[in-house]
């Protein structure tokens, strides 16, 4: 069975890599928004102040800032080393979400990938959505060095 989501790396302008994995959920999109505003996707406390500039605590993944934000749609912010845009497109009954992680080598790819995908799937499961999987990390870890062609 095909994963629900889809996950590829390119270089920004900036020759920053980006990873970015995509998920549509059978969720409206201000639903999908709370859920991510909770932190339902982390298995820790987040504390995210919802300005921009406001303060963002991750617990083990670090602190930062917001840096973008327009409620259902857009959510921009900095945690540790690496920095997050998470996009959702509604779509009918569906809410696509593209979430993005600048992260700092190849070398972290297929375990960041692994990781956001966990997570990705914490948030199906908790909004309830059919196409929920039940994924181990690091058989997510396997696939993904695979898919993004990491040695």
């Amino acid at each position: 069975m095909p994963l629900a989501t889809t996950a590829s790396a390119r270089y920004t302008w900036d020759q920053r890599l980006a990873l970015t994995l995509e998920r549509r959920y059978t969720a409206s999109a201000d639903d999908l928004w709370q859920a991510i505003m909770a932190g339902a996707w982390l298995d820790e406390p987040i504390r995210l102040e919802p300005v921009v500039g406001g303060e963002v605590s991750l617990g083990s993944l670090g602190t930062g800032r917001v840096h973008g934000l327009q409620p259902r749609h857009l959510l921009v912010f900095t945690a540790g080393r690496n920095v997050y845009r998470w996009e959702l497109t509604p779509s009918g009954e569906t809410c696509l979400l593209v979430l993005t992680d600048l992260v700092c080598g190849v070398g972290e790819l297929p375990t960041t990938a692994a990781r956001l995908q966990l997570a990705l799937e914490a948030l199906a499961a908790h909004l309830g959505d059919p196409s929920a999987e039940l994924l181990e990390l690091d058989e997510l870890v396997r696939q993904h060095t695979e898919a993004l062609h990491v040695a």
